[in-house]
């Protein structure tokens, strides 16, 4: 009987310690590939013209628009008055805090995104699905304000960005599947993936002290540093962590760079000061430069540069 409940107890504590078993039509409910059609990132005829030497590109990530504890600062409003000095903005997930997609100075950043002659790409993270929000719903609002996302392959020039969703925190079979479909396809020199979970370091010492991988497979992991290397993806961009694990070198091939959150918040070891980041890649040598910012004021935090 004692060994009953042991086994008993364990695997209830398993369930709610995991708490990231999900139904495969819930993180990937396409009844096809959306990784195949590539969708050129241009706006108002601002986009990729032949002849350029680079791409520039902002990026941030867990901005987390409509937190109110613990001293949080939004930051949003940086990336307002700076997107338009890039070729393309990306969000790496976690833009909503509570999943609210009607909260006002939610919906105005939208508006406002949408109101600027730059190309905008969004993907979900983990909060956005807060409130029982589904994927369908923040695609219309994004798409409704003339913004891309959340999920396929996305083009600038020699560039393709595959936004993957781990807003779950899984990505399935089917998903990989179909992402590696895509890649056998795909002729463009340079590749990246965009997701919201980070996948090297996990979710330790994070800001939630959750003591777990961030995908919730190793083979999907191992599967996924596969696809990077066979076909060619230099880099795998993500957030979700606050204070960001920043650049890893997986392998002789590719690396990751986990991102520090664009909010800033008083509270826990390991918050962001708040900080967005400008990738510069030179689209003749493949050299990618990043530029890391504190939102605050703009000032220059650190520069790195690597290979794709």
């Amino acid at each position: 009987m004692k060994r009953i409940l042991l086994i008993a107890t364990l695997f209830l504590a398993t369930v709610l310690a995991g708490c990231e078993i999900h139904m495969t039509h819930e993180v990937f409910d396409y009844d096809y590939n959306p990784f195949l059609k590539r969708v050129e990132l241009e706006k108002s005829g601002n986009g990729w013209e032949d002849g350029e030497d680079s791409i520039r590109f902002l990026v941030f990530t867990d901005a987390h628009i409509g937190r109110h504890d613990s001293k949080v600062t939004d930051r949003s409003g940086k990336v307002l008055e700076i997107a338009e000095d890039h070729d393309f903005v990306m969000s790496l997930g976690d833009l909503s805090d509570d999943g609210n997609i009607s909260y006002g100075p939610l919906t105005e950043f939208l508006a406002a995104m949408g109101k600027k002659d730059v190309p905008f790409l969004g993907i979900l993270g983990n909060h956005e699905l807060q409130s029982d929000r589904m994927r369908d719903e923040w695609e219309a609002l994004y798409h409704g304000n003339g913004l891309f996302g959340t999920l396929g392959c996305y083009t600038y020039g020699p560039l393709s960005i595959y936004a993957l969703d781990s807003s779950l925190r899984i990505f399935t079979l089917a998903q990989l599947e179909a992402l590696e479909q895509a890649l056998a396809q795909d002729g463009n020199p340079y590749k990246v993936f965009i997701t919201h979970t980070d996948i090297t370091s996990g979710e330790g010492f994070n800001q939630s002290l959750i003591f777990t991988l961030g995908t919730a497979d190793v083979a999907e992991q191992n599967r996924l540093y596969r696809l990077m290397d066979q076909y060619g993806v230099g880099l795998m961009m993500d957030g979700h962590r606050h204070s960001g694990g920043g650049l890893i070198h997986v392998s002789r091939s590719f690396w990751e760079y986990n991102h520090d959150a664009l909010h800033t918040r008083d509270a826990g070891l390991f918050e962001s000061r708040g900080c967005y980041y400008v990738y510069t890649l030179d689209v003749n040598t493949g050299r990618l430069t990043i530029d890391k910012h504190l939102a605050e004021d703009g000032s220059l935090i650190s520069t790195q540069s690597i290979t794709i």
